[in-house]
């Protein structure tokens, strides 16, 4: 588990907040499929840019 965490270079509590956040999006977004439509892949592609 810590290995993921290193290579992604966040601790734990911000890489459950960072993955939560984008599986709510997800949710409200198959739900509704007009919100939040790029949503989980910009924060993801943000992330990875960092």
């Amino acid at each position: 588990m810590n290995d993921h965490l290193k290579d992604i270079g966040m601790g734990y509590f911000q890489h459950l907040y960072h993955a939560w956040s984008m599986a709510f999006a997800l949710l409200l977004h198959g739900l509704f499929p007009s919100l939040l439509t790029d949503y989980a892949s910009d924060k993801m592609c943000n992330h990875d840019s960092k």
